[in-house]
């Protein structure tokens, strides 16, 4: 695979499971990691699309309105499968206001014939979030979440 072509299946891909997140859809969660996947979060490993859908099963119903915002995805073909980096940022609705997050991808992806792909291993790090009044949050991103 070119450059070209990994770089689009991995935008793809990144954004793909970013809508899913937001969207809190399980099904296109499960089916944009591999049979036998991997999640890693902090010191923590999950593995299998089963084990990850029950993952953010338990996850998503925890967590307000989210939406996140990816950028920077750089991606390098390695023999069959693509190794990509992207930053991410996020908005969330908490009960304190708007948390505001920031962090990485580290993602190897399996391309599938039509130019999107599956996740054999997906890395998430945290770099930082704040949180401000909801407010405050209303002001800075009209209309990117809704009012609670």
């Amino acid at each position: 695979m070119n450059r070209a072509d990994a770089d689009l299946v991995a935008r793809r891909t990144v954004a793909r499971y970013a809508d899913a997140i937001d969207r809190k859809d399980l099904e296109a969660i499960a089916a944009i990691f591999a049979e036998d996947g991997q999640l890693r979060r902090v010191g923590v490993a999950t593995v299998g699309r089963d084990a990850i859908a029950a993952f953010y099963g338990d996850f998503l119903p925890t967590v307000g309105h989210m939406r996140h915002f990816m950028t920077n995805t750089i991606a390098e073909p390695e023999d069959d499968l693509i190794r990509a980096s992207s930053r991410f940022s996020y908005l969330q609705v908490v009960d304190e206001g708007v948390r505001f997050g920031w962090g990485d991808y580290a993602d190897l992806i399996r391309p599938t014939p039509n130019f999107d792909g599956v996740f054999v291993s997906k890395e998430i790090t945290v770099h930082h979030a704040i949180v401000v009044p909801i407010e405050v949050g209303e002001r800075l991103l009209p209309g990117a979440f809704p009012t609670v």
